[in-house]
């Protein structure tokens, strides 16, 4: 794997629409989870009666903007890597235009794709398992 972080001349490498799209979704995802007092957003839950892996994000993402980083994670542990993901895709390329990419070999794309079904299913069973 090779990863190459490079200085990008445009403050928006993946575009003013898509970038604006992204924080319309979150600020409406923020402004439904107050008006709803938290109450289920999730369309896969209301429509089956099972936790989606993704249950709890929502909350997560609003303790750790609280700063309870703990809270976040027992809520959902892979706020982890969303956070990562999405400091290292989103905020790093418009706050200081420093854009990351990768060349990753078949097999590699294989290995990570493997690790993370594996850590979806992980996921998924802490958050639907009784504690």
């Amino acid at each position: 794997m090779r990863i190459r972080i490079r200085r990008n001349s445009e403050p928006f490498p993946y575009g003013v629409l898509v970038f604006c799209v992204f924080v319309s979704l979150m600020l409406l995802s923020a402004v439904l989870y107050f008006v709803t007092g938290g109450a289920g957003l999730c369309l896969f839950h209301k429509f089956t009666g099972v936790k989606c892996p993704g249950c709890g994000l929502s909350r997560a993402w609003v303790a750790l903007l609280q700063g309870r980083i703990l809270r976040a994670l027992s809520l959902n542990p892979l706020m982890l890597i969303f956070s990562l993901l999405f400091t290292l895709h989103m905020v790093l390329p418009v706050l200081f235009r420093i854009q990351i990419s990768y060349e990753i070999s078949g097999r590699e794309q294989r290995f990570i794709l493997a690790i993370g079904l594996i850590l979806l299913l992980l996921n998924w069973l802490y958050i639907v398992l009784p504690a």
